[in-house]
């Protein structure tokens, strides 16, 4: 069998998808369409402009973190310093009863740092605190 491999190719009329349907090609205008739509999505979903982070040494008695406004669906991230004596046990205010053993973190989706609660087992115990900020 041969194949030309110099013939000039007018129009595409419909191509074959991955299922084996046959369906008409995409064009110039549709590919432009949806590179403006990902891009319309990335400035909504994209990084933030800017990050914080905090260390904190939460009371025997908790604390309630201080307010850093987080990004629209990022999280914040706590972590247990490597070198603390004991757990720090965190939660929403009014609840830190989620204990994070020294060099361990977990993740919290809230729209800020201020509805979460920290309370150290042993005083100057540290947490690490990071996230997103919203602008």
């Amino acid at each position: 069998m041969v194949l030309d491999t110099t013939a000039d190719v007018d129009t595409i009329e419909a191509v074959e998808d991955r299922d084996g349907a046959v369906r008409p090609p995409a064009n110039a205008d549709l590919q432009d369409q949806i590179i403006a739509a990902l891009a319309e999505l990335n400035d909504h979903t994209g990084n933030a402009e800017d990050v914080f982070a905090a260390k904190l040494q939460p009371a025997t008695d908790g604390d309630i973190l201080p307010s850093h406004a987080v990004d629209d669906g990022s999280e914040v991230m706590l972590l247990a310093d490597p070198a603390n004596a004991g757990p720090i046990y965190v939660g929403p205010t009014g609840s830190a009863t989620v204990p994070l053993s020294k060099g361990n973190g977990i993740t919290f989706g809230v729209e800020n740092t201020e509805l979460l609660e920290a309370m150290a087992s042993n005083a100057g115990d540290v947490l690490h605190v990071i996230g997103e900020e919203s602008a």
